[in-house]
């Protein structure tokens, strides 16, 4: 009868570990914030996009132009995490992502936590490349 019970147990709480990781994950899911930035005709699209500091955020870019483009932060990522995806090319210093590098047709995510509110630029560097962007942090 002990043996019994003592199982019965070790399946409540095994189906209680479940849902708790369940419930977290769907959580941590309903935290994150997915931001679509288009390069079309060279210029980011939107120009200004808002996050929420603290929180993870995906940078899904999209480049619609035939020729490479690149995302350079300014300060936005100084020190913080970051994880690359897609067909991007990133360049990392000693303060982070310095730069990526997207093909024409390419995609690339960046994910990171914002953690300073304010409003942060980012561009692309190539020459003759005028593009200039905005992620305000709130």
């Amino acid at each position: 009868m002990m043996r019994s019970t003592s199982q019965c147990l070790v399946v409540a709480l095994t189906v209680l570990l479940f849902l708790a990781l369940g419930v977290a994950s769907t959580l941590a899911d309903a935290n994150r914030q997915e931001v679509r930035i288009a390069i079309k005709a060279r210029a980011f699209q939107p120009a200004e996009v808002t996050v929420q500091a603290g929180h993870e955020v995906v940078l899904r870019f999209e480049n619609h132009d035939v020729e490479i483009h690149a995302f350079v932060p300014e300060k936005l990522l100084e020190g913080v995490p970051v994880e690359v995806g897609g067909s991007g090319a990133p360049q990392f210093g000693d303060r982070g992502l310095i730069r990526l590098l997207i093909g024409g047709g390419g995609r690339a995510e960046v994910r990171f936590v914002p953690r300073i509110p304010g409003r942060y630029r980012y561009r692309c560097d190539l020459p003759g490349h005028q593009m200039v962007g905005h992620i305000r942090v709130e």
